[in-house]
């Protein structure tokens, strides 16, 4: 494939943040929030050089590691896409920059936000570390009065679930959709004990009332030795790479065929992608189509089986059952 075949894209433009969520991979690492790695804008203008590679497509700004809102040219960058006729999505925490920035936000073409919102005024930071709810609802308010198209994304835990139906209802005041998220990432390590850097320890537990996705089966598999039974699952699984199809292009301007695999390469680099070469997937220095044609995208499906030697078990866990653990999303 070539990347004109492309219809999404997630671009983490940044793996620079304000807040600490305690399962997020940067702060599972300690990586401090600030003085990490950014896209700039001339380097998106590089990677999509044309508006034939922009328009009618969807561009997410989200991420493994970061939050887009706190890079300083996070503005620009959505305002040249969308002007370009992409569809462009930003996933945040919402508690960063000032009204005005919110306000210019709204004005710009062919662009949605969603607020990932896990609470409300006493829950919402157990999760979100370090967001101020008095900005965080200030934010969101200039956008929507600015006339922005924003969500309300809310997963819930045993600690908010009873915020739910108030967060619905400043969600409908504020005119957002508002959109339960279940996570299998959240499912798998529930009643699990997180500390992040300089904050108090959280213990985060399933909403009874608001369960995730059953992942019992999925459990079985992780933990499944058996190399036949394990090759039975893959023609269950649901690849975003592929179906979407969809890239993913990291902070430091490299390219990877889904934010889990890329997720997987920062606890075992060299597994995932065959090489020690740090370079072999940057767009510093190869095009899209060059890094394409790479043993990571040509041998990817024969990975999926657990007898090849380089079985890449992550696609397994992360897509295996038809994506039972990938986020779901139900609209209320």
């Amino acid at each position: 494939m070539q990347q004109k075949n492309f219809n999404k894209f997630e671009l983490e433009i940044t793996s620079n943040c304000n807040a600490q969520c305690p399962l997020c991979a940067r702060t599972e690492m300690g990586m401090p929030l600030r003085g990490n790695t950014e896209i700039s804008l001339d380097t998106i203008k590089k990677i999509f050089p044309n508006e034939d590679l922009i328009k009618g497509k969807e561009f997410k700004l989200c991420g493994v590691l970061g939050d887009p809102i706190v890079h300083p040219q996070c503005l620009e960058i959505c305002e040249w896409l969308g002007n370009k006729g992409g569809k462009v999505i930003v996933s945040t925490n919402g508690g960063y920059n000032n009204a005005d920035w919110w306000t210019e936000l709204a004005k710009i073409k062919n662009l949605k936000v969603d607020f990932c919102v896990d609470g409300f005024e006493h829950t919402n930071h157990i999760y979100r570390v370090n967001v101020n709810w008095k900005t965080l609802v200030r934010n969101m308010t200039a956008f929507t009065e600015g006339k922005g198209d924003a969500r309300w994304v809310y997963i819930p835990f045993a600690h908010n679930e009873d915020d739910y139906e108030k967060a619905k209802d400043l969600a409908q005041q504020l005119g957002m959709l508002f959109i339960r998220r279940t996570s299998g990432r959240n499912e798998l390590n529930k009643n699990k004990t997180h500390k992040p850097r300089k904050a108090k320890e959280v213990k985060l537990s399933g909403s009874e009332k608001l369960p995730h996705n059953d992942l019992t089966k999925l459990k079985e598999l992780i933990k499944e030795k058996d190399v036949e039974k394990v090759n039975e699952v893959v023609s269950t699984l649901s690849c975003q790479h592929l179906e979407e199809p969809e890239l993913f292009i990291a902070s430091n301007s490299t390219l990877w065929p889904c934010c889990y695999l890329f997720d997987e390469s920062l606890k075992d680099y060299e597994h995932v992608t065959k090489t020690q070469d740090k370079t072999f997937n940057s767009l510093d220095n190869f095009t899209v189509d060059e890094v394409l044609q790479k043993d990571l995208y040509t041998s990817l499906k024969d990975r999926w089986y657990a007898t090849h030697d380089n079985h890449l078990r992550r696609c397994i866990k992360s897509c295996g059952l038809k994506g039972v653990y990938k986020n779901k999303r139900e609209y209320a």
